[in-house]
Formats: C-alpha cells, structure tokens, sequence
C-alpha cells in the first residue's frame, strides 16, 4: 500500500518504535520470519491482509496526521475501545438497565478483557465500535428512513473493518426478518448491502475466500505452505475443533468467555420470554430477537472458524452481559422492568 518499497519502510518504523529487541520479536518464529525476509512469500500472502480497507484507510489517515501507520494503529484501537465503552452505557439506558445497575457495564468489560483491545494493533477495537453502534442503531426504532441508511451504511463498514463481521450481520439480519415482519424489506436492504460489500472487497484485495483463511490460521502450519491452500482439510478441521472444545473447557479464561456467553444469552432469553407472559416492556421483542441472534452467531463462528478467542467476539461478549445484567435487573427485589427503554 505505500509503493514499492512499502515493505522495507514498514519494517524500518516498525523497527524504530518498538527498539531491537521488541522487533526481533516481531520477526521471530518461522511464519514471521519468512514474511520479514522472503519478499515474494510477502507479497502472495498480501491478500490476506487486505480485506479490511476501512481499518487500512484510518491507519493511512491518522498515520499521515501523526506521521507514523505504527503509532496509528494503536492511537485508532486505543479511541474505538474508548468509544465503544462509552456506546455500551448508551446500549444498557436503552436496554433497561437503570441506576446503578448500569455501573455493571465497565465491570463487563472489565471481566470480558476487551480493555485489552485498546493496546492491539489490529482491527478488532474498531470492529466492536461499529458492531455496538449497529446493534444500537436497530434497537433504537423502526428500520426505515435515515436510521435504515445509517443500518446499511454501518453493515458496510463492519464488513470493510473486518470481512468476518459478514457471520454477525447475517445472524442478526436473519433473526429481524424471521421475528419483526415489518422490518423484513429494511433487513433485505441491509444483508444486500453487507453482500455486496464482502464481494467487491474480495475482488479488490485478491483473497482466496474462507477456505485459504480457515487453512491458513488453524489448520496448515503458516511457514511451510505458500498461501492460498484451498483445499478442504476436513481432519484437520476436526482437530481444530478438538483444540478449540479444549481450550474453551479449561485452558484459561479468555477461551471459557465463550461459553459464559453462551450461558448468559440462554439465561437472558429464557428470563425475556417469561417476562413477555407477565410483564413484559417495550424492550422485551428486541431483547428476544437479540439474545436469539447472539447465540446464532456464537454457535455459527464457531463451526465456521474454531477458534474462543475473545478479541474476535468482544462486542457480543459486552451485549451478553448487558442481556444478562437486564434480566437479573427485573428480577431484584423492587426493581419491576427497570426504567422504560428507549424503543419506538
């Protein structure tokens, strides 16, 4: 993306911010070691870093500003994690979550390690910002007019941050047009724009698809096999899932936050429908759509993609605690509903 040349003066900033010993660590183990010094084992596996032109076009922009793509990427992951904490508190006013139930908000993330994501130089801080402002902007009221440009426009972003983000639009925009018929044409607008997002960015950047991906990450080992490999390796998916099951059951606890969240968006969705038979609010339709679609997305990433680890699911993992934090809210003593939410 900077010319010829590119490459060699990433490598020379990247070199000059972190000191030697930080960058030998950079260019350590076989796969990085090869990309740092086989120019032509670079450029093949370029495609793979080239499908998020909305992630790279922040980097361009605010490098140019602070005159550094490194410092850049931690400047845009240290404002989006701000912002997407900030957005959370919003998220929970409009789900319910009243007085100083909404002080739960940065214990879940606290719990959930998405600070973390503040001190990566990856997408994933500015994908969890624009998932959280998705998920906002369609609880907020009907799909249509400016709020279903602004649905459309997002969706587009999400998936030019992070192309994976495609698995969560698809799952929320499935659970919409299946529960809320009236915002069937918005979640067909909203799916297409997404679609057509992913394709012409998989034209653009030259990407394999799912499969090189799938291979690449977990199952070929990186510094042996030139990228693309698109050939199905189904024992070696299964292994991957094995790893995965494994992990998620007692290697640590960033893995196990997987399952949490699983538990917590069954026990938020079982709470809303009794909630509907007896007391149900104006959040009570979102919720159940929301905590359906979340546990669809969790279970579909994984099957797609095994792997528990939380930097890839933060913003679900926030918006499981805050169903979860509303469901418990309504059951305390004296507490009803909580507040009325904000939902046309």
């Amino acid at each position: 993306m900077r010319g010829a040349g590119g490459k060699a003066e990433a490598y020379r900033e990247l070199a000059s911010k972190v000191g030697a010993s930080g960058f030998q660590r950079y260019v350590s183990g076989p796969y990085r070691e090869r990309m740092y010094r086989d120019d032509a084992f670079f450029q093949v596996n370029m495609p793979l870093y080239t499908t998020r032109p909305f992630y790279i076009f922040l980097c361009s922009v605010v490098g140019s500003l602070v005159h550094s793509d490194v410092a850049a990427t931690y400047l845009i992951s240290a404002v989006a994690a701000s912002l997407a904490v900030l957005l959370s508190f919003v998220l929970a006013g409009t789900a319910g979550l009243a007085g100083n139930w909404r002080l739960a908000v940065p214990l879940i993330w606290i719990v959930a390690g998405g600070l973390n994501l503040a001190s990566l130089s990856t997408p994933d801080a500015l994908e969890t910002l624009l998932s959280l402002l998705f998920v906002l902007t369609s609880i907020r009221g009907p799909w249509k007019g400016l709020r279903l440009l602004c649905l459309v426009l997002i969706a587009a972003l999400m998936v030019a941050t992070r192309t994976d983000a495609l698995v969560l639009l698809i799952c929320l925009i499935s659970l919409e047009w299946v529960l809320e018929p009236r915002h069937r044409l918005g979640s067909t607008l909203v799916f297409l724009g997404a679609l057509s997002t992913y394709f012409m960015i998989q034209k653009i950047s030259g990407n394999h698809g799912y499969i090189s991906e799938l291979n690449f990450a977990l199952i070929e080992d990186r510094s042996h096999n030139a990228y693309p490999n698109i050939v199905p390796d189904f024992h070696g998916y299964i292994l991957a899932v094995i790893r995965a099951v494994l992990q998620i059951l007692g290697a640590d606890f960033d893995s196990a936050l997987f399952l949490l969240a699983l538990t917590l968006l069954a026990v938020s969705w079982v709470r809303e429908r009794r909630m509907r038979v007896q007391e149900a609010d104006g959040f009570n339709q979102r919720a159940l759509i929301l905590a359906a679609a979340l546990a669809l997305y969790l279970i579909v990433r994984f099957a797609l993609f095994p792997s528990p680890l939380s930097r890839y699911m933060m913003s679900v993992y926030v918006l499981a605690g805050i169903l979860f934090v509303r469901a418990i809210q309504s059951t305390a003593p004296g507490q009803g509903s909580g507040t009325t939410p904000r939902v046309a």
